[in-house]
């Protein structure tokens, strides 16, 4: 539902084609989700930054973002791709946003691929694993609070 309500408010400013596969369906069930709300938080954030990156930056006309599971249910894969501008890859490490993308996806143990190109737009894929995730801390997005309090006594 948070990738479908991102579309909606992007594509007043770029038109958006959604796919979501048959298994990230089952996955989220009316009423019942088999995927954790951290993953759901990071894969919205995600898509929210690149599409802030497409609408900043990329004079797309297109964009398509693709969700599927992939390892037998084990992992959810997300890609989003633009046909704008594109740019040097070098640059990406000196973004903002492909760091918290980064970020976010490293927190649960996913892992980020971008595929750019002066010219020939900008594509990210992103995949987070659904089970065995070593995670730094108890939300999956930081340092366990327990953790932050060590070191410190004199």
């Amino acid at each position: 539902a948070g990738i479908r309500s991102l579309r909606d408010s992007f594509e007043t400013m770029v038109p958006i084609e959604l796919n979501i596969d048959q298994e990230v369906l089952a996955l989220e069930k009316a009423g019942h989700s088999s995927i954790p709300e951290d993953v759901k938080l990071a894969l919205y954030r995600v898509t929210e930054e690149a599409l802030s990156n497409v609408v900043k930056h990329a004079n797309a006309s297109l964009v398509i973002i693709k969700l599927w599971a992939s390892q037998g249910g084990k992992e959810l894969c997300l890609s989003i791709k633009d046909d704008g501008c594109g740019f040097e890859p070098g640059a990406m490490k000196q973004n903002l946003g492909f760091v918290i993308i980064d970020d976010y996806l490293a927190a649960l143990g996913g892992t980020c691929q971008m595929e750019t190109a002066p010219g020939e737009g900008t594509k990210i894929t992103a995949t987070i694993p659904l089970q065995n995730r070593t995670t730094p801390g108890s939300n999956g997005l930081g340092a366990d609070p327990a953790d932050l309090t060590k070191g410190t006594q004199a």
